[in-house]
């Protein structure tokens, strides 16, 4: 068992939340807040409509308020819910070497669980700090970037083991129990990724890691068993063996880079580029044509569309983002949520091979901006920047809430701050709750 991915996963993330020092867990309050602000936002996607038709049609009343729903869903269907909510505008923090977005994963989960059980803020801290650790583990592990070429969505198909231990620790399952409830969510492991059009079944497919993590927490509770040597092989189909475990003993949460633009994560060296290269006089707008050049395996879900189906295919495309570029828009998640212009420049996607070799440490990109009359202009980002000073994430935080309740918005920055010396998580949930007011949908 000792051998076993699952048993390992548990262990590393039990050491560090135990290990952990005070400033870690200060960057656990903002990674909070700046997850808490990309589910406000998404509260206000588009796709949120039919996702409430479709808990309507298929839940019955519960006792889980969902954010900005009059009606209460069971721990399940909420979970899920504020799961989507969270990754559609595609601004949550990323793990870029694991290829995880932990915050979708983890934070709806241990919120809604935290507050069920009347856990402490530290407690719910302690639940995030691990279930990060665990997910990016795993993605570590098991190949990061690498599985897009054999069409996993490494968030989903590792999501519901970091959902799995935050909500057996908040449960106080012991080590044993922790286990078996990661091995338990291990058997719901899924999410394959494709090249055309993602849909909301793309951050569904998050939501329900997140939902499934929940429940195997509480089926261990419950004395349910899993297989701990059940990803021993690797994922399913993916000629991607397990690696050994990562030698650095810095928690994983403090390589979670928060996102400075709503997109696809491959396209954020290109927005970088595309920022230097303005900064250093080029006028895009006027370009003829862009070339966006990606690692290869990264192009597997992005695309150059210019008719994209919806938002979720527009925060996936390079010439949307270019046209974000071009409008000094790039920071705005309600950009890919409208029509493009037809004014955007003309934007070819290029997988590069050369580029590939940068992977998985670092999702870099090579911009070609092609002028009327002139010689084309490059530049090369071998990672995009994240923001990492407080005051940056907090600004971020503000534009996202927006219009929002500006009275729990403001309270939820304290709160986060405070998250270790807050007696009850229930009363961060219920300021998040009050933020929008409740509605239904017809």
């Amino acid at each position: 068992m000792s051998g076993s991915l699952v048993p390992a996963l548990v262990a590393r993330a039990d050491a560090v939340v135990d290990a952990v020092d005070p400033s870690v867990r200060t960057r656990v309050g903002l990674h909070l807040l700046d997850a808490l602000g990309c589910l406000v936002a998404g509260v206000t996607h588009p796709s949120v409509a039919p996702l409430r038709r479709f808990a309507d049609l298929v839940d019955e009343a519960g006792p889980v308020p969902v954010l900005g729903d009059a009606s209460p869903r069971s721990l399940r269907t909420a979970v899920l819910l504020e799961s989507t909510y969270l990754h559609l505008d595609e601004f949550d923090a990323i793990h870029s070497a694991g290829a995880v977005v932990p915050p979708a994963v983890v934070v709806p989960a241990a919120l809604a669980v935290a507050a069920r059980v009347g856990s402490s803020g530290r407690d719910l801290a302690d639940a995030l700090l691990g279930g990060y650790e665990v997910v990016v583990e795993a993605g570590l592990r098991l190949g990061g970037p690498g599985l897009y070429a054999y069409r996993w969505w490494p968030t989903a198909a590792l999501g519901a083991l970091g959902a799995a231990w935050a909500t057996a620790r908040l449960l106080g399952l012991d080590e044993a129990g922790r286990r078996q409830a990661v091995a338990l969510a291990a058997h719901a492991s899924g999410g394959p990724i494709g090249g055309g059009a993602l849909g909301e079944g793309h951050y569904l497919a998050g939501g329900r890691a997140a939902a499934c993590g929940v429940e195997a927490g509480y089926q261990a509770a419950a004395g349910l068993r899993g297989d701990v040597a059940l990803l021993d092989g690797g994922l399913p189909g993916a000629a991607v063996p397990p690696t050994p475990p990562t030698g650095s003993s810095m928690p994983h949460l403090l390589g979670c880079a928060v996102k400075r633009y709503p997109f696809a994560r491959p396209l954020h060296a290109a927005l970088a580029a595309l920022d230097r290269l303005s900064a250093e006089g080029t006028p895009v707008a006027r370009a003829r044509r862009v070339e966006v050049h990606l690692p290869a395996p990264l192009c597997r879900f992005v695309t150059d569309t210019r008719s994209p189906q919806g938002p979720a295919e527009a925060a996936a495309s390079a010439t949307v983002a270019v046209a974000a570029h071009v409008a000094g828009r790039t920071r705005d998640v309600t950009f890919i949520r409208a029509a493009l212009s037809p004014a955007a420049p003309p934007v070819e996607l290029v997988p590069a091979e050369d580029l590939t070799a940068d992977l998985p440490a670092r999702w870099s990109a090579r911009v070609e901006v092609y002028l009327p009359d002139a010689e084309p202009v490059r530049a090369y980002v071998g990672d995009a920047p994240s923001l990492d000073d407080e005051r940056e994430i907090i600004e971020k935080y503000h534009r996202n809430v927006g219009a929002a309740m500006p009275g729990p918005t403001t309270e939820l920055i304290g709160l986060c701050a405070g998250l270790d010396e807050l007696p009850s998580a229930a009363r961060l949930r219920a300021v998040l709750l009050a933020t929008v007011t409740p509605t239904t949908i017809g």
